[in-house]
């Protein structure tokens, strides 16, 4: 097995993220669905209420991932649970291998 730095969910945390070119994104809600343009590649993204949440704190200003876990658990208050963490984790790498989030 060849080792992937990207796989790494260290990594991941270690790192502050940024959406580096949001102007490039053009949005479109779908009943229950965001669907993201991507301009730059020319692809498409679907995201549900939970991911299209996420994101935009990353349109806001460049985060690592303990800040916005920080960040995520003060506005949702009592409704976080920790199961989010991971959610939250395997968002950010999702977006990551995507390309509409990258590491500074």
């Amino acid at each position: 097995m060849v080792f992937n730095q990207k796989n790494d969910l260290n990594w991941i945390k270690g790192n502050i993220w940024l959406s580096p070119d949001a102007v490039s994104f053009l949005w479109v809600v779908y009943d229950d669905a965001w669907i993201i343009f991507d301009k730059r590649s020319g692809c498409s993204h679907i995201f549900n209420d939970f991911s299209r949440g996420i994101f935009s704190y990353f349109e806001e200003k460049p985060m690592g991932f303990f800040d916005l876990l920080k960040a995520v658990k003060k506005d949702m208050g009592k409704d976080f649970s920790n199961s989010l963490e991971d959610k939250i984790l395997e968002t950010i790498q999702v977006f990551d291998q995507k390309g509409i989030v990258s590491p500074l």
